[in-house]
């Protein structure tokens, strides 16, 4: 199964259907990031409700997206991002996405990847998305 089917399986399995939502692919920076966020969120109304089990499931979720689906490609992805922006906008929010992922990875307690070498789709995603973004305006 491509990792495009398993995101938007996984989707699916926590009942949402962002491709309803939006014009995104379930793969998009934006959709990954807002999947993360619905996570966080609900790894918050776990902890005030002390449910011990479903938070450690939530926490392993989180812990394996993030692995799996964000830290794969997007340190890559936002090197390219400051290295071809032309507004100080897009360099500052690479820097602090980045360190959101950071502390987020160091959180979860995942080892860091920096020196992951991608290849495959992976790595084809990592090189077009940029172009990608470019064709929307410019950086």
């Amino acid at each position: 199964m491509s990792a495009v089917a398993q995101v938007a399986e996984l989707y699916r399995s926590w009942g949402l259907d962002p491709a309803a939502e939006t014009n995104e692919v379930p793969d998009h920076a934006a959709t990954l990031l807002r999947f993360m966020a619905l996570l966080i969120g609900v790894e918050g109304r776990l902890r005030e409700q002390k449910e011990e089990a479903g938070l450690a499931a939530v926490l392993r979720q989180q812990a394996e997206f993030l692995d799996s689906h964000i830290l794969s490609w997007f340190p890559r992805w936002l090197d390219r991002m400051r290295q071809s922006a032309r507004m100080p906008f897009y360099r500052v929010l690479a820097d602090l996405l980045e360190r959101f992922l950071e502390k987020d990875r160091r959180t979860l307690g995942l080892e860091d990847h920096a020196d992951r070498q991608l290849s495959g789709p992976q790595a084809a995603a990592v090189v077009n998305r940029p172009r990608l973004m470019k064709q929307g305006g410019a950086l």
